[in-house]
């Protein structure tokens, strides 16, 4: 493999492994993480292009909300939509804590637990009955529950937005970061299988192909190839 000729584990710039090491809108996840802390209730979705970065959103904000005293679910729409895993999923929120989670509770002094359930690839999800039941968990007596929903639609544009009728959401769009943020993940991901800095790539090759193209996925691609170009163009 061509990374294997510049010392580096693994390509890190492979697109179909999102990574919550090498986020991208950490702000906005901490913004609807610190506004499901403090009210219940709360309905976010967030939408962007396909290849923008939600999927590395959700698990990013699914691994840090505990530090905004949540309790994470984390449901995945698309081919990893499991009904069974998801009725257990929502099941945990309707039975109430565990006996240890809810010592711990007692005491930090927090008299609710305090969920958010963290929805990828939303739109891609055909179950009716499972967005029923999302709003069945905000009417639940002694609960507080927020939900965040990641698609690839505006919310107008989603056939089940129905469902969430008389129900107010806060949407957002997942835009290209700046550049400086998009390169220093991109130094993030070299680093992080053992290369240096950019190398092979140059400065001015990396912001190329972020000047060129639309979303992070798109991005990651074209600098691999790139960087294959090269490694290939130096074999005798």
């Amino acid at each position: 493999m061509y990374y294997e000729q510049l010392g580096w584990i693994e390509s890190p710039f492979n697109p179909n492994k999102p990574d919550p090491r090498f986020i991208l809108y950490d702000d906005l996840g901490r913004d609807i993480l610190v506004q499901a802390s403090r009210e219940p209730g709360r309905i976010f979705y967030v939408y962007g292009k396909i290849g923008m970065g939600k999927t590395t959103l959700a698990l990013w904000m699914s691994e840090v909300a505990e530090i905004y005293d949540l309790e994470s679910v984390l449901i995945h729409g698309g081919r990893l939509y499991d009904p069974d895993i998801v009725k257990e999923k929502l099941r945990l929120i309707v039975r109430g804590p565990s006996f240890i989670k809810w010592i711990i509770y007692k005491i930090k002094r927090k008299s609710l637990m305090r969920y958010i359930v963290i929805v990828d690839d939303v739109t891609e999800i055909p179950d009716r009955h499972f967005f029923e039941s999302l709003v069945g968990l905000l009417e639940l007596p002694g609960r507080h529950v927020s939900i965040c929903m990641l698609g690839n639609k505006k919310l107008n544009e989603w056939s089940l937005r129905e469902v969430f009728t008389n129900r107010s959401i806060i949407e957002y769009e997942l835009k290209k970061p700046s550049k400086e943020k998009i390169l220093q993940m991109i130094r993030s991901r070299i680093e992080s299988v053992g290369g240096t800095e950019f190398h092979p790539l140059t400065l001015d090759e990396i912001l190329m192909a972020i000047e060129e193209k639309e979303t992070i996925r798109d991005i990651l691609l074209e600098l691999e190839r790139k960087v294959v170009e090269k490694v290939e163009g130096k074999k005798p």
